[in-house]
């Protein structure tokens, strides 16, 4: 078992009003794949599947990241692309 100390201002919300909380390490269940077993191809194939499986409205936006997308898109908009392109960052990185 684990325990630590409680600080005084919370011992008053304990049932008992005890010193002390003791947690439990609770063991996992064994997943029904072990991983470590998997071959590098089988372990990306496994990504790809999961990947595949999320879709956008199972994650819904907060209300602020909504928000700063919308400002980014505008500011995009505004300001047009910016950047290197992957090929021309390749370019220069060859010719060096």
């Amino acid at each position: 078992m684990l325990g630590f100390q409680v600080p005084e201002s919370a011992r008053q919300n304990l049932p008992d009003g005890g010193c002390r909380l003791v947690l439990r390490l609770v063991e996992m269940a064994k997943p029904a794949l072990d991983l470590t077993q998997l071959t590098p191809e089988e372990k990306l194939q496994l990504i790809d599947e999961l990947w595949a499986s999320i879709t956008p409205d199972q994650f819904p936006l907060t209300a602020a990241q909504r928000t700063e997308l919308h400002r980014r898109l505008d500011h995009l908009d505004e300001e047009g692309p910016r950047g290197t392109s992957w090929a021309s960052a390749l370019e220069k990185t060859s010719a060096s």
